[in-house]
C-alpha cells in the first residue's frame, strides 16, 4: 500500500519476481480539523489502532466491506502496525467500530 508520493523504482520488478499481484486502489481523505462542530456527530470518535485487538476490529471491517468477506493475513497487517511509518485508525460510532483508515 503506497501513496502517489512514494518512490520505489524497482517495486514492480520485485512484485513480479515474487509472483505478487499488484493493482491500483484510490482513496479519499478529509481533514477532521476542517469539520465544523455543527456537522460533527458527537457519538463518533477516531481511535488510532495501537494493539492487536484493535487491529482485529480494523481487519474485520476491511475484510467484510472492502474484500467481500475474504480473509486477510493478520501477520502482514501486524508487521505494518509495528512499522513507525504506518498508521491505522478506527472510526467508532457509540464505541462500535464502523469505519477504517490506513496511512503510510
Amino acid at each position: 500500500m503506497l501513496n502517489p508520493n512514494t518512490k520505489f523504482n524497482s517495486l514492480g520488478d520485485k512484485l513480479r519476481q515474487r509472483a505478487y499481484k499488484s493493482g491500483l486502489w484510490c482513496a479519499m481523505t478529509h481533514s477532521l480539523n476542517d469539520v465544523s462542530l455543527k456537522h460533527a456527530n458527537p457519538n463518533f470518535k477516531v481511535l488510532r489502532v495501537q494493539n492487536k485487538n484493535d487491529l482485529r476490529e480494523w481487519l474485520s471491517i476491511v475484510e467484510e466491506e472492502l474484500m467481500d468477506g475474504k480473509s486477510l493475513d493478520m501477520v502482514v497487517f501486524t508487521n505494518l502496525l509495528e512499522n513507525n511509518n504506518c498508521y491505522f485508525f478506527l472510526g467508532l460510532e457509540r464505541d462500535e467500530p464502523v469505519a477504517t483508515s490506513f496511512c503510510l
